[in-house]
């Protein structure tokens, strides 16, 4: 199962590495990060992380924790 996450934001290349790392430790398994193209219009303006793990579904209410770029609780 592969799950997209899409992130709509106008600073998105400046958050997507936190974004990308928090819901990676959320979700366990490894993420692909696609970039969207400089060309692309504000609509596709987006990036894509990409989950291989059915698991995540289990944790989306938690993916919100991305976009407020709070510190990882400690495990």
């Amino acid at each position: 199962m592969t799950l997209e996450i899409l992130f709509f934001e106008p600073n998105i290349y400046e958050v997507i590495g936190i974004k990308a790392i928090v819901c990676q430790q959320y979700s366990g398994d490894p993420a692909d990060i696609r970039f969207p193209s400089p060309e692309a219009s504000p609509l596709q303006n987006s990036a894509r992380i990409i989950f291989r793990h059915e698991a995540i579904t289990m944790k989306l209410p938690v993916l919100p924790v991305c976009r407020n770029r709070r510190p990882l609780p400690s495990r």
